[in-house]
């Protein structure tokens, strides 16, 4: 059993919940410490073991904080997982985010801007977990998310892989951090799977600049780690 386990991946992509999925499945001595970023972690005293969840850092830095810190990171006391869900979805709940920030007078970069960092983001993390690079530390263990929502089998093995007893507990909370989902925010708690999660790019499909996010490279690497697109771009 692992003392330290980290789960982070970009904003919006189910980050929080599988972050709070793991700890409901972990001892009760396990804490849960959700943070906009990882260098606290990396400077935890405490011998109480915890999940340590992260959505808003990327894979480059944590990768480089994990260089930085690689004595505290030993494969037999930590496990690293680092969540990814497909783009359709993903870009969707961005839009639906940013719209609502937007829209109560939060101060936000320029559109194009941010959604050119994400595209980026989403295009690192998908060469990670197709294996085109190995930035991460040997053992880490790449999410589905989409699998993770939609595949009991997939999250009770990925339990199994963190030593844990799988219970399956937390599948249907909605974490609080984060402000919940962008569409449906807490509305769902306690009976999260009946969120269409896999289906937020249905919002969005007729939107010019969201159709214009997806080139080639995106399109190719969604396919070979999701499957089909859901629609023609």
């Amino acid at each position: 059993m692992y003392r330290q386990i980290f789960v982070f991946g970009q904003g919006r992509s189910g980050t929080n919940a599988v972050g709070l999925w793991v700890h409901c499945q972990c001892p009760r001595e396990y804490r849960f410490t959700p943070k906009r970023g990882s260098r606290l972690y990396f400077q935890e005293k405490s011998t109480r073991p915890f999940v340590a969840n992260s959505p808003m850092i990327s894979l480059k830095e944590f990768a480089k904080l994990s260089k930085r810190n690689g004595g505290h990171l030993n494969k037999d006391y930590r496990r690293i997982l680092f969540v990814l869900r497909d783009p359709f979805n993903f870009f969707a709940s961005q839009m639906r985010h940013y719209r609502v920030k937007v829209r109560s007078g939060a101060k936000e970069p320029p559109r194009k801007e941010l959604f050119h960092r994400l595209t980026r983001g989403w295009k690192t993390f998908a060469r990670e977990a197709i294996g085109l690079t190995h930035i991460l530390p040997e053992g880490s263990i790449y999410v589905s998310y989409n699998h993770w929502f939609a595949d009991r089998a997939y999250r009770k093995q990925i339990i199994e892989d963190l030593d844990l007893d799988f219970t399956d507990a937390g599948i249907n909370l909605v974490s609080k951090h984060g402000g919940g989902s962008s569409f449906d925010r807490r509305k769902y708690n306690k009976k999260a799977q009946q969120m269409n999660v896999l289906d937020r790019w249905k919002a969005f499909q007729d939107d010019r600049f969201y159709r214009g996010l997806f080139d080639q490279e995106i399109l190719e690497m969604s396919q070979d780690l999701f499957g089909d697109p859901p629609f023609v771009i």
